[in-house]
């Protein structure tokens, strides 16, 4: 027998409102500033580096974009040395491009804090070329409203359906009109996520 077994909210994620006293324990946040969601861990597989190409495109025609990367949880040792080393590596990367100023490493957000941490994003970059199983960052940032963009590979376009605040970069037809507000203008047209931007 094959049973359904329906995706599981956690109700902290539903009925979420902006909380600027939450988020600023964790960076100095600016309602009038445009952020980017990227909250995984330092693999670089996850696509850090595409995140930073994908920001410094958007700034090209709006500079009020930021792009939020957590910093290593240290205190759960899962691999410190290894996912330090990671982070410094972004580090360098943002320095080369001269994006300092628009990328913001802050330090990991508390579970309890995470709904509040989404609700402030315009979207959710969701950028790993692997396999993931269920993407639980892709369920919870739709949850609070907030868009995810990913490449839909494993279980994402599963878990969210794609066209439901969940764009994939190599979907070919574009968003409704309302959809594509949302998403302040990122079209998915091709493989590219170059060719995403307005």
């Amino acid at each position: 027998n094959l049973y359904e077994i329906p995706c599981y909210v956690d109700p902290i994620f539903l009925n979420v409102e902006i909380n600027e006293e939450i988020i600023k324990k964790y960076f100095d946040y600016d309602k009038n500033k445009k952020y980017i969601l990227f909250p995984h861990r330092p693999d670089l597989d996850k696509g850090h580096f595409e995140a930073i190409d994908i920001l410094e495109e958007l700034i090209k025609s709006d500079d009020s974009y930021r792009l939020l990367i957590p910093n290593p949880p240290l205190a759960k040792e899962i691999n410190v040395e290894r996912e330090q080393h990671n982070i410094d590596v972004v580090k360098e990367y943002v320095n080369k491009k001269k994006l300092n100023d628009y990328v913001i490493f802050h330090k990991w957000v508390d579970y309890s804090d995470i709904p509040y941490y989404y609700k402030i994003g315009e979207f959710t970059l969701f950028l790993s070329k692997l396999p993931e199983t269920f993407g639980i960052t892709l369920l919870n940032s739709v949850s609070v409203g907030t868009p995810v963009l990913s490449y839909g590979v494993g279980a994402l376009n599963e878990v969210v359906p794609v066209g439901k605040s969940h764009f994939n970069f190599k979907t070919k037809t574009a968003p409704s009109k309302k959809e594509r507000s949302l998403l302040n203008c990122i079209i998915p047209v091709s493989t590219s996520y170059v060719n995403w931007f307005c």
